[in-house]
């Protein structure tokens, strides 16, 4: 039976209501509906519980596809959990602090992905720490440089601290999702636009960093004229 993956449609669903419809031979929990993301393409599955109707927690230790097709999601208890039989109801609940901040993460790769026009070869996302790998020739780029040219130009120590980013410090945390242009239109015109765009260009600041680590492929020729070739 395909699970209704319930996170496709919302992804800031923290919980639902679920009736137990199969048990794996592993001891994985088939559910008719989830808000539980299996792990898949990177992206680690959702930690959280399932609660059953007589209040007892069942710890989710991995959450997974039993399917090549992806349609069906088991959620894997956590060794001693209480046992549940096909037809119980339960209650499905996340860890939402880890789920947002693996959304976060998610979105920052994406973005990251359109930033370097080079093909992704790789990755992995998690709450702490993710990674994009691409395919970049002749690329000469090392991490430890880097960090040495952060430490120089005075920029590392802010690249570190943690969560403070434009998502933590003006994204709310209950954003309402699906908006409608109408409603998203009348937002807009409360806002000062024109007084919030001339303050942002009145404080631009240009600043020229120059990485002496970062050899161009691109070799240039001199002519005895001293022009370019």
């Amino acid at each position: 039976m395909a699970t209704d993956c319930l996170f496709r449609e919302d992804s800031y669903l923290k919980d639902c209501g679920a009736t137990v419809v199969a048990i794996e031979p592993n001891g994985g929990i088939v559910l008719d509906r989830t808000v539980f993301y299996a792990a898949s393409g990177g992206q680690p599955a959702d930690r959280g519980t399932l609660v059953s109707k007589a209040g007892a927690t069942i710890p989710i230790a991995n959450v997974g596809f039993t399917d090549s097709g992806k349609t069906t999601i088991a959620h894997v208890p956590a060794p001693n959990a209480p046992p549940v039989a096909v037809g119980d109801t339960v209650s499905a609940e996340i860890d939402w602090p880890v789920r947002y901040a693996r959304m976060r993460m998610h979105t920052a790769l994406h973005l990251l992905s359109a930033v370097l026009p080079y093909p992704v070869t790789g990755g992995s996302v998690g709450e702490a720490e993710s990674r994009l790998d691409f395919d970049i020739p002749d690329a000469g780029l090392d991490k430890d440089e880097i960090t040495a040219e952060a430490r120089r130009i005075g920029t590392y120590g802010i690249s570190i601290i943690p969560d403070q980013d434009c998502c933590t410090l003006f994204t709310p945390r209950h954003p309402a999702t699906r908006a409608r242009l109408g409603a998203v239109e009348q937002a807009e015109r409360a806002l000062a636009i024109e007084d919030m765009v001339a303050s942002a260009v009145a404080a631009t600041v240009v600043e020229d960093f120059r990485f002496p680590m970062l050899k161009s492929t691109a070799a240039r020729s001199v002519t005895a004229q001293g022009e370019s070739a």
